[in-house]
């Protein structure tokens, strides 16, 4: 991880914790009460054969996708409890995932490096630490079955810098639901983008939708930055 200001976390990606009556608190960003019971929180923590036995996932669960239409590669990491190996996405390719439910209250993170020198760097520890003190974009996502709406979502910008590394070439967040938000954030580097996460208490930049719709964050999303 990136040091201690690395590892803040959004409402998104961080719910509350456990009320005694079996519930969970308020989720702060998208103020939206939501019934968690305690069993369900502990199946989430165990492996996800046996929770895939116990509890089916609901049906049309979607995926998260991430597509660069930059010039240049981008490196990705896909972070819940655990992280995952770096994956370099290059011009016109597609990440994607399946929506992950939330463990022990925590949702998924996808971290967004445009840094070159991650990808010249052959030595994967060396590039692990050039990716962790990188600035990084943030998709970030909380998948939760029994909640209404079940899925919570927002991008992050708390681990970038000035100038932000996507904001010649803007970037765009879209359901496949038009009743959904969007994020979007257009080509300008002589401000902040006001729909995502700035600071740690930008609440108001989580979006609430279904999970049978599926998320698509396109990097370089202007004509001046398409692969």
């Amino acid at each position: 991880m990136r040091g201690e200001g690395f590892d803040k976390q959004t409402p998104t990606t961080r719910l509350l914790p456990l009320l005694s009556d079996g519930g969970v608190e308020e989720t702060t960003g998208a103020q939206i009460f939501m019934s968690l019971p305690i069993h369900g929180v502990l199946l989430h923590m165990m492996y996800r054969s046996v929770f895939l036995a116990l509890f089916p996932l609901v049906q049309g669960l979607s995926q998260v996708s991430v597509v660069n239409r930059c010039k240049f590669s981008v490196f990705l990491a896909s972070v819940q409890r655990d992280v995952s190996p770096i994956m370099q996405l290059g011009p016109g390719k597609t990440y994607q995932e399946t929506y992950r439910p939330v463990v022990n209250g925590t949702g998924v993170s996808i971290k967004i490096a445009s840094n070159s020198r991650i990808g010249e760097e052959t030595d994967g520890g060396r590039s692990s630490a050039i990716f962790n003190v990188s600035p990084i974009t943030q998709l970030e996502y909380s998948y939760v079955p029994e909640g209404v709406p079940d899925l919570f979502y927002d991008i992050s910008a708390i681990n970038d810098v000035h100038r932000r590394q996507f904001c010649q070439y803007g970037y765009e967040l879209h359901t496949t639901s038009s009743s959904c938000d969007s994020v979007v954030c257009p080509p300008r580097c002589d401000a902040f983008c006001p729909s995502v996460y700035n600071l740690p208490d930008d609440n108001w930049a989580t979006r609430g939708c279904k999970s049978n719709f599926g998320l698509e964050l396109v990097l370089c999303s202007s004509n001046s930055g398409v692969a």
